[in-house]
């Protein structure tokens, strides 16, 4: 059997066993194909699509969230909330994601009871184990289902199927909240995401597709994914300038290259 069908028929069996699914809908690649097989399982009528726009989120997500659904012809129901009115959010200690995830899948689930949703889903799966995330203790908390994890779906397998599906973002860079390039106990303010918007929007426009600004108040630390790192003396200036006009007054390009929970890797298992 394809390897690509013998994936979608373990997902289809955990996807029919909720009949009706409301999924937390970024618009990513876990979500998006969360959202097509679910549609393929349990047809249109019985899929809810829910999406948050918050100061945390990036513009491409936004776009990729709205063409999509109205290409797929799927139910969007909408959010706007501003994490940072939660002083446990805004205060950005280890525990944020925690607090973060409890706010917007809480909000997520009533909007779903709204419509007489029982189950919310999500598109956590086995790779996203092997990291620190408190916002998943957050959603288990919630009740909610994760039909990737169920299926044992690891990343790879994800975009497997997504590009046997075609969709159009199979292959897209993993992405993260924008309070993710912030370190921890630095206290988030819209200003401080503005400014890691700006300058990854700029080095985006310059080819830069997956990398993140960690942003330590002036200065800029740039992860880039591995193949980009050729790139570099060719669009030097053009980074510099792109990066400084987000208001950073220093520059630095991380060696090490994009590494998946940088900012977690100074904390102890006690902090955790």
């Amino acid at each position: 059997m394809n390897i690509a069908l013998e994936i979608e028929s373990k997902l289809m069996t955990v996807l029919k066993k909720y009949e009706r699914l409301a999924i937390a809908f970024s618009g990513g690649v876990d979500s998006t194909l969360l959202a097509a097989a679910a549609a393929k399982a349990l047809g249109h009528d019985n899929i809810l699509l829910v999406n948050i726009e918050s100061p945390f989120g990036v513009q491409h997500d936004v776009d990729m969230v709205l063409e999509w659904a109205a290409a797929s012809d799927m139910p969007l129901h909408r959010l706007t909330i501003d994490p940072l009115t939660a002083e446990a959010i805004a205060e950005n200690s280890p525990e944020r994601c925690y607090h973060c995830k409890k706010l917007l899948m809480g909000a997520i689930c009533a909007a779903a009871d709204g419509y007489g949703f029982e189950h919310v889903a999500d598109g956590f799966n086995v790779y996203d184990i092997s990291d620190y995330r408190p916002g998943a203790r957050a959603a288990d908390e919630l009740g909610i289902v994760h039909p990737f994890l169920e299926a044992q779906m690891d990343k790879e397998q994800i975009r497997c199927l997504s590009r046997h599906y075609g969709l159009a973002n199979w292959a897209a860079p993993a992405d993260a909240c924008l309070a993710s390039r912030i370190p921890y106990r630095t206290r988030i303010t819209s200003k401080l995401l503005e400014k890691v918007r700006i300058a990854e929007a700029g080095l985006r426009k310059l080819g830069f597709k997956g990398c993140r600004v960690r942003c330590h108040d002036e200065r800029a630390d740039i992860e880039l994914q591995d193949e980009d790192f050729k790139k570099l003396p060719e669009l030097r200036s053009q980074i510099a300038d792109a990066v400084a006009a987000a208001g950073f007054k220093k520059i630095f390009i991380d060696l090490r290259g994009y590494r998946r929970g940088t900012l977690n890797e100074g904390l102890d298992e006690a902090q955790k």
